[in-house]
């Protein structure tokens, strides 16, 4: 994020995280201070661990960055998203309430081409540092390929 520069940091919602939460609380501390509020977004309800009850993803996250030391009264939850299109949509707006036109994204690697444009599309200034993912598997190349491909697709037939 660049000197002097305020803004917000968003982490974008999936289903198991990958790793989304450690890495949005470490480059909440190392920015030191330069944040204003920190959106955990993302409305998708996944089944939680006790196999009876559902956690929304933007509650996950949050509970998640306050456990890492990123302040309660800082951290704002979006729950209505269920793609990266309304993530970006919804969280323009609550960054806009707060007088914010400049977002630091985190996401996984692979997804972050796709989530800045989004973003940047809602009129803010954005960067992104992406989860590095382990996949390097045929499978696994494969499932990003079809995944992102089909989000293109589908981002070209919705407005």
């Amino acid at each position: 994020m660049p000197v002097g520069i305020p803004g917000g940091l968003v982490i974008l919602g999936c289903k198991s995280g990958h790793g989304r939460s450690e890495l949005g609380a470490r480059t909440f501390h190392a920015a030191r201070g330069r944040f204003s509020c920190v959106i955990a977004s993302g409305g998708r309800a996944w089944p939680a661990a006790d196999g009876k009850s559902f956690d929304v993803e933007a509650d996950v996250i949050a509970r998640d960055l306050i456990a890492r030391d990123v302040p309660a009264e800082i951290v704002v939850r979006e729950r209505y998203s269920h793609s990266t299109r309304e993530n970006a949509r919804y969280c323009a707006m609550l960054l806009a309430r707060r007088g914010l036109a400049h977002a630091t994204l985190v996401t996984t690697d692979w997804h972050v081409a796709r989530a800045v444009r989004h973003f940047r599309n809602e009129g803010l200034v954005v960067d992104a540092v992406g989860v590095p993912t382990s996949g390097d598997g045929l499978a696994f190349r494969v499932y990003v390929l079809g995944h992102e491909l089909g989000a293109r697709i589908l981002d070209g037939m919705v407005r």
